[in-house]
C-alpha cells in the first residue's frame, strides 16, 4: 500500500519520471533491509534520503 502512494505521488507530484520511480525502488529495498535488521534507522535512512533527493531537485 504503500509503495502504491509512493508512485502516485512520484508519477504525479513531480516530473522526473522514471528515474524517480527507480530512485524510490531502491531506496524501498534499502530501507526495508535496514528495517529487518535495525528497526528505527530505516525511517532515518527514508528521511535522509528524501532530503538529498529534494536538495537535487532544488
Amino acid at each position: 500500500m504503500v509503495s502504491a502512494c509512493h508512485v502516485f505521488l512520484a508519477s504525479t507530484v513531480t516530473v522526473v519520471g522514471w528515474q524517480l520511480l527507480a530512485f524510490t525502488l531502491y531506496e524501498g529495498l534499502i530501507c526495508a533491509f535496514l528495517r529487518l535488521r535495525s528497526g528505527v534507522i530505516a525511517a532515518l535512512a527514508h528521511g535522509i534520503a528524501i532530503f538529498l533527493l529534494a536538495g537535487a531537485l532544488i
